[in-house]
């Protein structure tokens, strides 16, 4: 079944020529009338991607509202003669706005505000263009839904090839109206969530993948025996699910540990087999781009079949480097075990080994950085980490030329291994220190942003990125953003690793399990929920390769972000190493493979002035321990 662009067809549904009616009415020209129909389409698809996104019944609704009668498929064509008439125009603006309440919840006047200012046209013309383009878009969906002979099934997949025109519409002022705290958020967010509320669908038949990473449910069943799935059966949504590391909004069941809310709404879990009347684990369609779960799984069955079937290698055989180029995944389907618990107390008998040495753990590599918060007299507190006296000197002489000498709380080390790239940028980034409450982290080429006033946001991160160049990044700091990339990058590189040659190569495997995020909650010493799945893969990955005889003996080391009693900080890290190792020996991981290390504060990698310097400074990191 063919795929739809909606943005292209939606340009073509609405093409300037078209808009002539809508020009004459609204008192714009018909270009304006076009680029704005255009504007109000992708911000619409984010709107029912966002809902669509919850969960399955969220699905169900939105579906329903775009199949409903007052959908015209054939709106594409006959809009422009509705339009030409008062009484036309206005069942066409109260048709999208039906529509638009009933798929999403929401109202056209929520996206038409954004849609005014964006465009900068009346509010009374953004909100006529935003129900016109509501009533266009669903008819668009209508039409290609009732052509594939469609179902629910089929939305998630459509509504998530549409990302890439989504993500160019989207900003952080419709992500927040949509629920999210940044666009960042949102675009890392959504496609995954989409992708297992699709695998919650029930559904007979293998779909095939689309550009997004998300299966295409219209594609032509498989022939029986080429991996045609087993019918599926699914029940209530049984507990909580994350998506990229992110647990579902509106998710009705709780973390483990917490009470589940009386009402809340749908989210999605993986679903059961049902073979021969035995329950079996089903085939997740979950998106190879954005969080590959599925390639890595395959990639562990792959790996336990190695363990299995391959020679044992002589214990002095060298390890070497693992490939890093992409690789194919073999048709493996050996299921994967089901994570461990996310959290596990320490057993009395299983105290860490102590190593014959450890070897030296490196600090995190940076170039120094720096982190600020401003008070609401527009006076900052800065602590920073450069490379020697000289730097720091320039740093405070800067700050007291800005802000006053001896005005500013300034707490400068030194021990960075380079100077860092931001230094030279000061007259850029110390202004923002004057907005009362913003917070700025800077480490290497990447800044981040908090604390601004909704207003100024756009505004700073635009002027810093023309001051900085293309070499910064400037971003909103967004820590749910950040787990999500984090897990992303971490589940890609696992994937490749398994499917190297070599995937028990210590150095490779040390570097990619460093790569996967645990934000530890404050002043809790379990093991996050959020980081269960990540360290399940790490666990098999470990477990295997002790099976194969090389296993990797390795120091597990936490570290505190500076909040609190020195002393409470250093034993909460131990509890937090002691609870990692615990989680991985529990999934299998031998446990005199594993020592555990807690360092408190020590270290820091970032300041503690902000929540993203904080999150940096909450960090695991695995070394190798020399024999």
């Amino acid at each position: 079944m063919r795929r739809i662009d909606l943005a292209l067809a939606f340009s073509q549904s609405a093409a300037t020529p078209l808009c002539a009616p809508l020009a004459a009415r609204t008192g714009l020209s018909p270009q304006t009338v076009s680029h704005v129909l255009a504007s109000a389409a992708g911000l619409l698809t984010a709107a029912l991607a966002a809902r669509a996104a919850q969960g399955r019944e969220a699905a169900t609704q939105v579906f329903a509202a775009l199949m409903a009668g007052h959908s015209n498929p054939h709106i594409g064509s006959a809009w422009p003669r509705e339009a030409s008439t008062t009484a036309g125009l206005r069942d066409l603006e109260q048709t999208g706005d039906t529509i638009l309440a009933l798929a999403t919840g929401r109202r056209a006047a929520s996206l038409a505000d954004h849609l005014a200012s964006r465009c900068a046209i009346p509010p009374q013309a953004a909100h006529l263009l935003t129900c016109v383009a509501a009533a266009i878009l669903a008819g668009l969906i209508k039409h290609h839904l009732l052509l594939a002979q469609a179902s629910v099934l089929h939305l998630p997949g459509l509504l998530a090839a549409q990302m890439p025109a989504v993500e160019a519409a989207m900003d952080d002022s419709v992500a927040a109206t949509l629920g999210y705290l940044s666009a960042a958020s949102f675009c890392a967010t959504v496609p995954p969530r989409l992708a297992a509320v699709a695998a919650d669908v029930p559904a007979a038949r293998l779909p095939a993948a689309t550009p997004y990473g998300l299966h295409d449910p219209m594609a032509p069943p498989a022939p029986a025996g080429e991996g045609r799935p087993a019918p599926r059966t699914h029940a209530a949504y049984a507990g909580p699910v994350h998506y990229a590391g992110l647990p579902a909004a509106g998710s009705r069941f709780p973390l483990p540990g917490t009470a589940a809310p009386a009402a809340a709404t749908a989210g999605a879990t993986a679903a059961t087999s049902t073979v021969a009347g035995a329950a079996a684990p089903a085939r997740p369609r979950l998106p190879a781009r954005r969080t590959p779960w599925l390639l890595a799984g395959l990639g562990l069955a792959a790996l336990a079949a190695w363990v299995t079937l391959s020679p044992q290698p002589p214990a002095e055989a060298p390890a070497h480097t693992a490939s890093a180029g992409p690789v194919q995944a073999p048709p493996a389907t050996v299921p994967v075990s089901a994570p461990v618990p996310a959290s596990v107390t320490v057993p009395a008998a299983s105290a860490p080994v102590a190593p014959a040495s450890t070897a030296a753990i490196p600090p995190a590599p940076d170039s120094g950085w720096l982190d600020a918060r401003t008070g609401a007299a527009g006076l900052p507190a800065v602590q920073a980490r450069l490379a020697g006296d000289t730097q720091r000197a320039s740093l405070a002489s800067a700050l007291d030329a800005r802000f006053g000498a001896g005005r500013v709380q300034a707490d400068i080390t030194t021990g960075a291994p380079a100077e860092p790239p931001w230094l030279g940028h000061l007259d850029a980034l110390l202004p923002l220190l004057a907005v009362p409450r913003a917070e700025l982290s800077v480490a290497d080429h990447h800044v981040q942003l908090a604390g601004l006033p909704p207003a100024q946001t756009a505004s700073w991160q635009q002027q810093l990125r023309q001051a900085l160049g293309p070499d910064f990044t400037v971003d909103l700091a967004d820590p749910a953003a950040a787990q999500a990339r984090a897990t992303d990058a971490f589940l890609h590189a696992m994937d490749a690793l398994l499917h190297s040659p070599t995937p028990c190569a210590q150095p490779a495997v040390v570097r990619v399990i460093n790569l996967q995020p645990v934000d530890f909650a404050p002043s809790s010493g379990h093991v996050p929920s959020t980081a269960s799945e990540n360290l399940s893969q790490t666990a098999r990955l470990l477990a295997a390769c002790a099976a194969r005889g090389q296993p990797l003996r390795l120091s597990v080391d936490t570290w505190t972000d500076r909040h609190g009693d020195p002393a409470a900080n250093l034993a909460l890290s131990q509890k937090r190493a002691d609870a990692v190792r615990a989680f991985l020996t529990a999934a299998g991981v031998p446990a005199a493979t594993l020592t555990a290390r807690g360092h408190g504060a020590t270290d820091p990698v970032a300041g503690n002035l902000t929540a993203a310097g904080r999150l940096a400074n909450r960090r695991l990191r695995f070394s190798l321990l020399t024999p």
